[in-house]
């Protein structure tokens, strides 16, 4: 390659700049180098470099704008052979474990022979190609009698390949990344100009491979860095016990997939999905939530929303029946994801549209890059920041230990900061210290060792977590006082209930003959109602059962007639109070047979019927009905008052 047109290429990817403009000025000087070079050469060179300036400019163009690595390598490839009639060029790359060569770009060799080299060991004496990998640029005229080739020679030579010339392909940090070589059908030495070519070709190929593996780390350093955020907020989140402050959606199902809860956030997702909470968990979670009951593994699932994507965390509370799912808005996230595949241009949109501030430093500190979240956190301009150090946006406490580890870090390439999600301080331009949090990771620019760090304003979520703490002590002192109110209701009450059964029992002991049939009727009211209303109080002072807010049913086989009877009795003397008469329809003569929880199914009778009698009009009735259907029986009451008002009735069933 003719050296101004080396040192204008080498110039141009110095700049980082490919914006179009840039492109553009880059090839017409060029274009200038090469109407300067005609009369340097001879005719049959100029045509040779002619073509080999159209493969370097369409290749650096492609580059530019995000081709695939493949179509570059097959321009080069392809680009050779045509300069040179009967060469059969290949560009071999390196493996990830860097021992191997893998076949990647060969347009003129047999596929048998790719597949026979595909995987060659890098060494000494193992073809051209693998010794170049291992020491530098190889010349065999003579496949049949070179030592490099004993291995290999017969199937080169069965394919008519008779001479090979390999030449490495470097990084800009001078590793290898791979070969690019030249087989004839013919012994044949290069001349000084092939020679230099093919290290021209060598030398694009480094520059693709070199962009390609720099986006890769770009990529890798961008998800990394947004795992460890992602896992941080997770875990501030599982802090509290499903908090309705959360901004994302949080979810708890049961065993049966039944959903128990969900805070606000969760419930405008679940309108999305047509679900409410009482019912099963909408459909998308349904196959991940089976995997985890049957290994508890915890596990991730991304669900596509309209106008975002939402990764949910799902997994078992230890030693419970409850899952809880908590959802996590990564639509930033994949956007910078996708972009980061695309061209550098891409990249710089979605830095200036990233929420998060983004910031790039060399070793030594320097600003190299911020993007317009930096300036809003800082408040400065991003001339103000760049080619400044870093400590500019640190509190004076924290400048010298950061110098220090940066010192630390170029000798030892070793930082306890690196890959870490951090909570520090940063200083605003107008002094102002206000809590951050950072991760930080390292990437390699043109073999020049660099930091990235993301960071985040945490100042609400830090107001958010002390006001947690300030509501989760308030809360745990309110539960105290509960219990404690509750205890001393539990004597209150049961002492003078247990007096007055005590003593309607004693009555009915030592005057039954003395009473009337009406008399002892009512004393044996008393004593039913006052049970009835004792295993009330037992149940609502049950401590274990409000605090959980869970009320286990005792279902029995009981006849219902006889409950309803005494519910009824109960009932009767307000009614009479009221002036309200009670009315029997249909009344069963024998007996019929339920299965249900007595005591809740009496209690359910009893509130009925009292809210008949007291919610009726003056002199008013209530109708008790039976009616059986399909082996079910249907118990009525209706009462002759008013009605629910017809903006209460959305509340039925609920308490109010």
């Amino acid at each position: 390659m003719h050296k101004l047109l080396q040192k204008q290429i080498n110039k141009f990817l110095a700049s980082e700049d490919l914006s179009h403009e840039s492109i553009q000025n880059f090839l017409d000087a060029v274009d200038d180098t090469y109407q300067q070079m005609e009369s340097e050469y001879p005719i049959e060179e100029r045509i040779q470099e002619e073509t080999i300036l159209e493969i370097q400019k369409e290749s650096l163009a492609k580059l530019a704008n995000g081709y695939q690595l493949k179509e570059i390598m097959d321009l080069l490839t392809n680009g050779f052979e045509k300069i040179f009639s009967g060469a059969k060029c290949s560009i071999l790359i390196l493996s990830e474990d860097r021992k191997r060569l893998r076949s990647f770009s060969a347009p003129s060799l047999p596929k048998d022979y790719l597949d026979f080299i595909d995987g060659t060991k890098i060494g000494p004496s193992i073809g051209s190609c693998g010794t170049a990998a291992y020491k530098g640029e190889i010349v065999v005229d003579s496949i049949a009698t070179s030592p490099l080739w004993v291995l290999a020679k017969d199937v080169a030579l069965s394919h008519g390949l008779l001479s090979c010339w390999s030449c490495p392909i470097w990084s800009t940090s001078q590793k290898v990344l791979g070969t690019f070589a030249v087989y004839y059908d013919s012994q044949k030495k290069p001349v000084d100009r092939e020679l230099e070519i093919i290290r021209s070709m060598a030398y694009l190929a480094g520059i693709a491979l070199d962009n390609k593996n720099t986006e890769e780390k770009l990529l890798e350093t961008q998800l990394e860095l947004e795992q460890k955020i992602e896992t941080r907020t997770r875990e501030l989140n599982e802090v509290a016990s499903l908090p309705d402050e959360n901004l994302n959606p949080v979810f708890r199902v049961d065993d049966n997939s039944i959903l128990l809860y969900s805070n606000p956030t969760g419930l405008l997702f679940l309108k999305y999905w047509g679900g409410a909470v009482g019912q099963e968990i909408p459909q998308p979670f349904l196959p991940t939530l089976q995997k985890i009951k049957s290994d508890y593994k915890r596990r991730k699932l991304e669900i596509h929303l309209e106008d975002k994507i939402v990764e949910f965390d799902i997994f078992k509370v230890p030693d419970t029946k409850y899952f809880n799912i908590y959802g996590h808005d990564i639509t930033e996230r994949k956007k910078i994801e996708d972009i980061l595949k695309k061209n550098e241009k891409q990249t710089v949109t979605i830095l200036s549209s990233s929420l998060e501030g983004i910031i790039s430093i060399d070793i030594s500190g320097i600003i190299k890059l911020v993007n317009p979240a930096i300036e809003r956190l800082f408040g400065y301009a991003n001339s103000e920041l760049i080619g400044k150090n870093i400590t500019t946006l640190m509190p004076e406490s924290y400048r010298e230990a950061h110098i220090n580890g940066l010192k630390n870090y170029s000798k030892t390439s070793k930082n306890k900061m690196v890959g870490q999600l951090i909570e520090t301080e940063g200083q605003k331009k107008d002094g102002t210290v206000f809590p951050i949090e950072l991760a930080i990771n390292t990437y390699s620019l043109e073999g020049q060792q660099m930091f990235m760090g993301t960071i985040r304003d945490i100042s609400l979520r830090k107001q958010s977590e002390e006001e947690l703490v300030k509501a989760k002590d308030e809360a745990e002192k309110a539960s105290q006082a509960k219990s404690e109110f509750l205890s001393r209701m539990s004597h209150e009450l049961r002492t003078p209930m247990n007096a007055i059964l005590g003593f309607s029992q004693l009555l009915g002991m030592n005057v039954q003959s003395r009473l009337s049939d009406t008399e002892k009727q009512n004393l044996n009211m008393i004593s039913s109602a006052g049970k009835h209303l004792l295993n009330l109080i037992n149940e609502v002072l049950d401590l274990s059962k409000v605090e959980s807010g869970n009320m286990e049913l005792s279902l029995e086989i009981v006849d219902m007639i006889p409950i309803v009877d005494n519910a009824i009795s109960i009932s009767k003397s307000l009614a009479n109070e009221n002036g309200i008469s009670i009315e029997y329809q249909n009344m069963p003569n024998s007996s019929y047979f339920v299965e249900v929880d007595p005591l809740r199914f009496k209690q359910v009778v009893l509130n009925l019927l009292s809210n008949a009698i007291k919610y009726n009009k003056p002199n008013g009735s209530v109708a008790i009905s039976f009616e059986v259907q399909n082996e079910m029986l249907r118990l009525g009451i209706k009462d002759t008052g008013n009605g629910i008002p017809e903006h209460n009735k959305d509340k039925l069933f609920k308490p109010f």
